[in-house]
């Protein structure tokens, strides 16, 4: 166990920082939206246009794709600017972009188009950007901060199938699109201009006191980071458990109505995952403040296991339904914080930007290629129990990779 906090300067931390979380927690959730945003349009994507739903899920892997071009450049622009000046510019391209997606159909190429170009415009409104602030604000609590900044995603899980469904019934299957991302962009632009910024000196060229800048901005270049051995054990850990994330965001709607729910009861279930992901990403925050960071990476690592197991047993119980979502909630919410956590702590924030620019694309293929390949074998074998093994046993890998690693420095010391 660590020790003990320094609770002084954790509550001056959040005086000054409060604004911040908020901020970034707005537009880490509504930033996210995509993903569960897929799965819950899913039916409705597949009756109005006829795609089935690997077709559907492969828009997601073509998102990924462009982070493969997008994140890195994307993290050096944070890493000298801030993250403040590219979200605000990202909020503005996420509402083009969103927006977009509702003009796709009756062609799945027109659909596969819109999703390159939103991969595109959407990243300004990333986790990469948001928790950037975060980290270079908070040192004491700052396993915490992280957990409440990725709780926005959570919370948007929870509320967007119904969403999905009442904008359907309102607005329509393509207007949905537009109602979404043009409010979600005036909701963020307004946040994060009025409460998120930098800590000064730690983006800013110029010296300043150590008053002014508290957090020092120590860890290792990218270049110092792609010789560690636990860089690379990172990133297969996190490709490994996105692909589970991947997944659970955008299949676990279709794979609840196949077990025997109707689509308005299995929409429901998501106040479940919604609620669960909240409590699986504070508890992980918490649990990163004060316990050694691998041991609690590695239980993070085991619930997309259990997650599998319990989605192979569906029975079209609603109970089973329920706790089915809630361990893949709890799973969703502590997955996220243990990339942007470990990569801060293992690396420090010399080139937080960067190296979490290509832990994020690692996640994001996985992401990507578990959704699609996912679809797929549905569409061939018209279940998912297979792949849902696969998923299994590469969480199980994950865990024992990241319990391997070495503990972590402490950044804030020299040497």
């Amino acid at each position: 166990m660590k020790a003990a906090k320094d609770d002084g300067g954790s509550r001056q931390e959040w005086r000054e920082g409060w604004g911040i979380v908020l901020a970034s927690a707005l537009g880490v959730g509504i930033g996210g939206i995509f993903y569960h945003f897929v799965g819950a349009m899913m039916h409705s994507l597949q009756e109005a246009y006829g795609w089935n739903r690997g077709d559907i899920a492969f828009g997601l892997t073509l998102i990924t794709i462009t982070h493969l071009f997008t994140y890195l450049p994307l993290g050096m622009l944070v890493d000298r600017f801030g993250g403040r000046v590219v979200a605000l510019w990202g909020t503005l391209a996420f509402a083009v972009g969103f927006s977009l997606l509702g003009f796709a159909g009756p062609g799945i190429v027109s659909w596969y188009a819109a999703c390159v170009l939103f991969g595109i415009a959407g990243q300004g409104v990333t986790p990469l950007v948001y928790t950037s602030g975060v980290v270079r604000n908070f040192v004491a609590s700052r396993g915490m901060a992280l957990a409440l900044t990725l709780s926005g995603g959570a919370v948007m899980l929870a509320i967007t199938p119904t969403l999905v469904i009442l904008l359907g019934e309102l607005v329509g299957v393509r207007l949905t699109f537009a109602v979404i991302g043009l409010g979600g962009a005036a909701l963020m632009f307004t946040a994060t201009y009025r409460l998120f910024r930098d800590r000064p000196g730690v983006v800013a060229a110029k010296p300043v006191s150590a008053a002014e800048a508290p957090v020092v901005a120590g860890g290792y270049s990218v270049a110092q980071a792609l010789r560690l051995v636990d860089f690379w054990k990172l990133v297969i850990c996190f490709t490994f458990v996105a692909a589970c994330a991947g997944t659970y965001t955008v299949h676990i709607q279709p794979m609840l109505i196949d077990s025997g729910l109707t689509p308005a009861i299995a929409a429901s279930v998501a106040f479940f995952v919604g609620p669960a992901m909240l409590v699986g990403r504070l508890g992980t925050g918490l649990l990163f403040d004060y316990f050694d960071p691998r041991w609690v990476s590695a239980l993070a690592f085991a619930l997309p296991a259990l997650a599998a197991l319990m989605l192979l047993s569906l029975d079209g119980s609603y109970l089973m339904s329920a706790l089915t979502g809630i361990v893949v909630g709890l799973c969703m919410g502590a997955e996220i914080d243990v990339l942007s956590y470990l990569t801060s702590r293992y690396f420090g924030i010399r080139a937080y930007g960067r190296i979490f620019a290509i832990m994020t694309s690692c996640y994001s293929i996985g992401i990507g290629t578990g959704s699609a390949l996912a679809g797929a074998a549905f569409d061939r074998y018209q279940t998912y129990d297979g792949f849902l093994m696969v998923l299994f046993v590469g969480s199980l890998l994950a865990l024992v990779l990241v319990a391997s690693m070495k503990k972590p420095r402490d950044w804030s010391l020299p040497g």
